[in-house]
């Protein structure tokens, strides 16, 4: 993983967080070109995963590229349940539709924190890669 890649998948977060607001339709269309950007960049990880395979085998990180799948398996499910709960909220009034709009965010703050655990092991493999690195080419 590289610190790009970390970067994106925290844009992605702030972008889930700030999704809570209510928007205009151009905010929207911005937003949802922005997953795609990410979905597009998860795709590209998939198709270099020969890279996390060869970093898994030379240093001891937490997040195998199995871990990696699920997680993503698991954000994309979740995010499309969001966007059917988008859906019938438009297709809803009234109180029924007060809570859809809470199971909505409930599943935003879900999202943000599948998104959080994948950064967070992230950051710790590439700081132990980082430090391994570091250790084994010390000039003394």
């Amino acid at each position: 993983m590289t610190g790009e890649t970390m970067t994106v998948l925290k844009k992605s977060i702030e972008h889930w967080k700030d999704r809570t607001k209510p928007r205009s339709e151009a905010s929207i269309t911005f937003f949802n070109k922005e997953i795609t950007k990410l979905d597009a960049h998860l795709e590209k990880l998939n198709a270099d995963k020969w890279k996390h395979s060869l970093i898994s085998l030379y240093f001891d990180v937490s997040l195998s590229y199995n871990q990696l799948i699920t997680a993503n398996t698991n954000t994309h499910l979740t995010y499309l349940s969001l966007l059917d709960l988008s859906n019938e909220i438009k297709e809803t009034n009234g109180e029924a539709r007060y809570e859809l709009i809470s199971k909505y965010l409930l599943k935003v703050y879900d999202l943000c924190a599948q998104y959080e655990n994948i950064y967070n092991m992230l950051e710790h493999d590439m700081n132990t890669v980082k430090s391994e690195i570091l250790r084994t080419f010390r000039v003394t």
